[in-house]
């Protein structure tokens, strides 16, 4: 019986048993070599991505760090640095008009009321980051647009779910018992 060693060798020590051993050895480097970059390129989608200070290992843990950062921060007043580092990296890395955004330069990152131009979508609890910049003038920007193009194939059902239309669903919401009204309790009779 033939005892292959991680060595190379044979515990055997049969001339055959060590070029068996060799033939193996070739073997399994040949298989490790075009092994790794099928890996890599299967863990490529999962990669982390580095904002500011922190690390977000995948789109969904990115989306729900800035959802809570949202909810929790005081309106109006600038993010603290750490916040501030963090979203200014989302913006310069995600963002497609990144640099419009920024401009002459930011001053701060601000939560406020989303003011949306088109008034037959606005919510009143909307909230969204507003680049302040140094001119004084202020311009609100995606966190979900950035997080969609940072992390695409996680992402994508998030950052293009929208809130449906009354259109959308038939009326109102729910489903209702619909047209005729009356008891439904008794047994019907057919009046001739």
């Amino acid at each position: 019986m033939l005892i292959y060693a991680p060595g190379g060798e044979s515990k055997n020590g049969h001339p055959w048993a060590r070029a068996l051993a060799k033939v193996l050895k070739a073997q399994h480097a040949r298989m490790h070599a075009t092994a790794q970059p099928m890996l890599r390129l299967a863990g490529s989608s999962r990669d982390s991505v580095k904002l500011g200070y922190k690390t977000f290992a995948g789109g969904n843990e990115a989306v729900e760090f800035f959802q809570k950062l949202m909810v929790r921060s005081t309106q109006n007043h600038d993010l603290n640095e750490y916040e501030y580092l963090i979203l200014l990296d989302l913006l310069k890395k995600g963002h497609p008009a990144a640099a419009a955004k920024i401009g002459v330069g930011l001053k701060g990152i601000q939560v406020r009321d989303y003011k949306a131009k088109d008034y037959s979508t606005r919510d009143s609890n909307a909230r969204a980051f507003y680049v302040i910049r140094k001119d004084g003038s202020s311009e609100d920007f995606s966190y979900l647009k950035c997080c969609n193009t940072l992390f695409p194939a996680e992402v994508g059902a998030v950052g293009n779910r929208q809130k449906r239309s009354r259109d959308d669903d038939g009326g109102r919401g729910g489903r209702g018992r619909g047209g005729r009204g009356g008891s439904r309790t008794g047994p019907r009779t057919m009046v001739t």
